[in-house]
């Protein structure tokens, strides 16, 4: 496997679907093979910041939910792509709580790096890319996005980091040409 897809779409628009669709056509097509987690349809809660997965539990939350299954996925994979509607220049609440949840990935100890306090990756270090859905209408939220996935990324330690915001007044070849370049890029890593 070598990526998994964390859509944290939430359908409420027919745009977001066809995204959604367009981005895992584009992979099977190319020969990318993924895993895909609709997350609007699993049971994730939201973390607690108990700290209890640190210490006592490391890498487990005490609280059962589907995380585990995306974990062993991620801990197989060569990637995360986050897939989902901007909120403010975030990810929506479904991503969101997945997100929090990675934390589970990281060992209970600091390093520094670049100056920045980091806790080492438990399971290796993945590729991130950040697709954010956008209808263009907050000011600058496209670069709080961005800047969003890139802290992320920097959090994880991961390799490469990629970011596209696909905006949906735009024509739909564009978006097309967007999502397959990025796909493209995203392969050559």
């Amino acid at each position: 496997m070598n990526w998994v897809i964390l859509d944290g779409t939430e359908e409420l628009k027919t745009s977001e679907k066809l995204v959604t669709n367009y981005i895992t056509e584009t992979m099977k097509k190319s020969g990318m093979s993924y895993v895909y987690y609709d997350l609007k349809n699993m049971n994730i809660l939201a973390c607690r910041s108990c700290g209890i997965c640190g210490f006592k539990s490391p890498g487990r939350c005490v609280y059962n939910d589907d995380m585990p299954d995306i974990i062993r996925a991620i801990a197989k994979s060569r990637g995360i792509i986050f897939l989902t509607p901007i909120r403010f220049g975030g990810y929506s609440s479904n991503l969101k709580k997945a997100v929090d949840k990675l934390a589970l990935m990281g060992l209970p100890l600091y390093i520094v790096k670049e100056g920045n306090l980091l806790h080492p990756m438990r399971y290796g270090y993945f590729s991130l890319v950040g697709i954010g859905i956008s209808n263009g209408s907050i000011e600058k939220q496209d670069e709080a996005f961005k800047m969003l996935v890139e802290r992320n990324a920097l959090n994880m330690q991961a390799p490469h980091c990629g970011v596209l915001t696909l905006n949906m007044s735009e024509e739909i070849n564009d978006i097309e040409n967007k999502v397959m370049g990025m796909i493209e890029e995203v392969s050559s890593w």
